[in-house]
């Protein structure tokens, strides 16, 4: 048997617009609890903050911002805090303060997506507050194990102290097959050390800490190996690492008949590799092509000039150019 009573709390200090937020205390098999529900509309202003001491917060699709000026808004919360019921159409829009130091996790988000950020493992429980940006940073320098950082989103941190472990979120709004060219084990962490973006060593979860669906380039997290000294930066995001291997996806067949639809051997991601090495076999093994430099994409399959007949035909590919073949397989041409 469980009873509730609940009490209608309509907060209007300084800096904030109306809410709504039910105070909501109940007496359970495991004993007395209580929760705050948000619903509404919540403005967090400049100076603001909105502290919340319970334990569980219940998110009833309200709608949360805060400034994000220099004198920032901040929704805060008591260590161990947590927020249910989070989702693309209920976070905050703004600046999320945690003191806890075990899986605290931001419920941050911007322009309708919600991309959360998690801490664990931290040092110290004086106030960390970040936000989250559905915009790339204004600065792309960066250390040299580093190819490319997200040009989508970032997490700004507003003030950090400690050390912490840090576990970042993705989503299908985060185009992650765009910053990895498919290989998401170039995946890593990277963070702003207000000169340049640096490298963070991270691996790739098992499954996404924050929905515990699979790992995919349309959902999934990925932590840091060890703790990170969060004083040091003022921003993270996501990134591809320098000398991780870009596959080439293979067309496995085209139709070079002149019709100007797949006339040409494509090669994705070709682009990436101006030194490739390219071979092309007919079943007797002799070679009918070979290429090495910028490949564009345009074979017509030929040899000396004349169309090759119809028939499965064998590559190699030497990305860089090195004498080691990293990829191989058949192709089909048909008129």
């Amino acid at each position: 048997m469980e009873t509730k009573s609940s009490l209608y709390l309509y907060l209007l200090p300084a800096h904030f617009q109306v809410a709504v937020c039910f105070f909501i205390l109940a007496t359970g098999v495991n004993g007395l609890y209580a929760q705050i529900q948000i619903s509404g509309n919540l403005h967090i202003g400049d100076h603001g903050v909105m502290h919340i001491a319970y334990a569980d917060t219940y998110f009833d699709r309200p709608q949360i911002t805060s400034e994000r000026s220099e004198d920032y808004g901040v929704l805060s919360f008591s260590p161990d805090g947590q927020v249910i019921n989070e989702d693309h159409n209920a976070f905050v829009n703004g600046v999320v303060r945690h003191y806890g130091t075990e899986n605290e996790v931001f419920v941050i988000g911007n322009e309708a997506i919600y991309q959360p950020l998690l801490i664990s493992n931290r040092d110290t429980s004086l106030p960390l507050d970040v936000a989250f940006l559905n915009s790339p940073h204004a600065h792309t320098n960066l250390s040299s194990d580093l190819r490319q950082i997200s040009n989508r989103f970032h997490w700004p941190v507003y003030q950090a102290h400690g050390n912490a472990q840090l576990i970042l979120s993705w989503n299908a709004f985060s185009r992650i097959d765009e910053l990895t060219l498919g290989a998401l084990e170039a995946l890593t962490i990277a963070g702003f050390n207000g000169t340049e973006w640096e490298q963070i060593a991270s691996e790739i979860n098992t499954a996404n800490r924050f929905t515990n669906e699979s790992i995919s380039t349309l959902s999934g997290s990925i932590e840091s190996v060890s703790t990170v000294n969060l004083d040091s930066y003022s921003a993270f995001t996501l990134a591809r690492k320098s000398g991780a291997a870009i596959i080439i996806n293979v067309s496995e067949g085209f139709t070079p008949n002149g019709d100007g639809i797949n006339d040409t051997w494509f090669l994705e991601n070709v682009e990436h590799y101006p030194n490739i090495k390219i071979k092309i076999f007919n079943r007797w093994q002799r070679v009918v092509f070979s290429h090495q430099g910028p490949y564009l994409n345009d074979w017509p399959g030929t040899y000396r000039g004349q169309p090759l007949p119809d028939a499965p035909y064998f590559y190699t590919i030497d990305r860089e150019g090195n004498g080691s073949v990293d990829q191989s397989g058949w192709i089909y041409i048909t008129q």
